[in-house]
């Protein structure tokens, strides 16, 4: 879930603003939200509304705002520091 919604931002984020709301078909934002649900638990609700407010971005109305989305990001990013999960997403990047 957390590779498949750093996907989804990396696409977004080196997309120009006019074009993002091409990137994602119309049930996009539905699926994931679904997906969101079924995959992280419920004992980790920070992570779940921090995704879920990732949502926006993958939408067809009106364009997501890019702080919104950043801030999204940086608690995703705060969740895996406390899990000390941050280390394991580093390596993987190497």
């Amino acid at each position: 879930m957390l590779w498949k919604s750093l996907r989804s931002f990396l696409g977004w984020a080196e997309t120009k603003p006019g074009y993002r709301r091409d990137l994602f078909d119309a049930d996009a934002g539905y699926r994931r939200h679904a997906e969101i649900h079924a995959f992280v638990p419920v004992e980790d609700l920070s992570l779940r509304e921090a995704l879920e407010d990732l949502l926006p971005m993958m939408g067809q109305g009106d364009p997501a705002d890019a702080e919104f989305v950043g801030s999204a990001c940086r608690r995703v990013a705060s969740w895996a520091k406390a899990c000390q999960a941050s280390r394991a997403i580093r390596i993987r990047f190497r």
